[in-house]
């Protein structure tokens, strides 16, 4: 028996499960715009790079629009100088400003707190 294995795998599993629901939540009740701005800040922080390689195709699947409400979007974070958008890269120029547009789940749903439920970095 392995008790220090189960705990961490019970916080792992606690965590996770409080996320997707606040993501269903968030998707349910939150605008595409502030929900691609919390999607952008998130998968920089996970990746560690401002930069991030996301096409129109996948970032349409993940916030469940088309990729040409996706197209929009982005032309108007861009406008307003948060990101920089190119086939298939975007580009975080304005990180506390993206985070003005994101809904208040960024605050909520941080990736930190699924590492920090197991004691290892992800």
């Amino acid at each position: 028996d392995q008790p220090a294995l189960r705990d961490m795998i019970g916080s792992y599993t606690e965590v996770a499960l409080a996320e997707a629901h606040q993501l269903a939540a968030c998707n349910a009740t939150h605008d595409a715009t502030s929900r691609l701005a919390r999607w952008l800040l998130q998968s920089a922080d996970r990746s560690g790079s401002e930069r991030l390689p996301l096409t129109q195709e996948f970032l349409a699947q993940m916030l469940s629009v088309r990729r040409t409400t996706v197209t929009l979007l982005a032309q108007a974070l861009q406008r307003k100088g948060l990101i920089k958008y190119s086939r298939g890269q975007i580009t975080i120029l304005d990180r506390m400003g993206l985070e003005r547009d994101a809904c208040e789940c960024y605050g909520v749903i941080h990736y930190d707190r699924l590492s920090n439920a197991i004691g290892i970095k992800i």
